[in-house]
């Protein structure tokens, strides 16, 4: 019996596709691939940590796009439904794409690939909804922001449309789920992460008395991005963590090659 091997990953859509190419150099079949925040359910697995190789994800980007340009945009779409085990479900997804009869051997399904199909629909779906219905606000210098708690990891897909949309202006777009934004300097984006918790007692105005989570959360932070210096706060994240200008670039963690 083939022992399984399990991939961990950073979480990152280029540490996904780094493991799907290492997936299949060892050409075997019993594979689970987890991201870095899950532990191994695998109690008598061989556990490998893969670490995100842009040269091998371009790699397979291209491989598939070679092989079925109209599954990418299901693959990707999929992928930040963070659906439970959705990397697994893709990579019978793609491995069916290059061996059919292998991949229905292992798990592979019609009723998979629907599956797949309607996450990605459904994150279709919440980013042309978010497009239409964010509303920006104004903080102190000037700068836009609007604070979402989408239900799929739906930044990275906002990028370019309210890049088009508002040019002319500087704007943040934060998720408060997942404790990171997109912010547009007037010449490119930046993906920028906060410490919500280092501001979570910060005092406002308004009583959040009747909210919870994450509604709290947005409460919070409007009030705080009202108050201070967006720009500010975003030049010394970048600072910190020397993120560039190019989202497309050097954002591995969250943006398609």
């Amino acid at each position: 019996m083939e022992e399984t091997k399990t991939l961990i990953y950073d979480g990152s859509f280029n540490g996904f596709l780094t493991a799907i190419f290492f997936a299949f150099e060892e050409n075997a079949n019993s594979i689970i691939i987890q991201k870095n925040s899950n532990k191994s359910n695998g109690l008598f697995s061989n556990t490998c940590i893969i670490f995100t190789d842009m040269k091998k994800a371009q790699d397979v980007w291209q491989t598939i796009q070679s092989k079925n340009n109209a599954a990418i945009k299901n693959i990707y779409f999929a992928f930040l439904s963070e659906n439970k085990n959705i990397e697994n479900q893709l990579f019978l997804y793609i491995k069916n794409l290059f061996n059919p009869y292998i991949a229905s051997q292992i798990g592979y399904s019609i009723s998979m690939q629907i599956n797949l199909e309607n996450f990605a629909q459904t994150v279709s779906r919440e980013k042309k909804y978010l497009e239409k219905t964010i509303e920006f606000k104004s903080a102190k210098d000037g700068i836009y922001y609007a604070n979402i708690a989408p239900e799929n990891d739906i930044l990275p897909l906002l990028s370019k449309y309210f890049r088009l949309k508002n040019n002319n202006e500087s704007w943040l777009i934060f998720d408060v789920k997942r404790n990171y934004g997109i912010y547009y300097n007037l010449f490119g984006i930046e993906v920028i992460s906060i410490d919500t918790s280092q501001i979570s007692n910060y005092k406002t105005n308004t009583s959040t008395s009747t909210n919870k989570g994450v509604n709290q959360k947005i409460t919070i932070l409007n009030k705080y991005f009202q108050l201070n210096n967006i720009n500010t706060l975003v030049l010394n994240k970048l600072h910190t963590s020397n993120l560039c200008n190019s989202l497309s670039i050097k954002n591995t963690k969250r943006v398609a090659i």
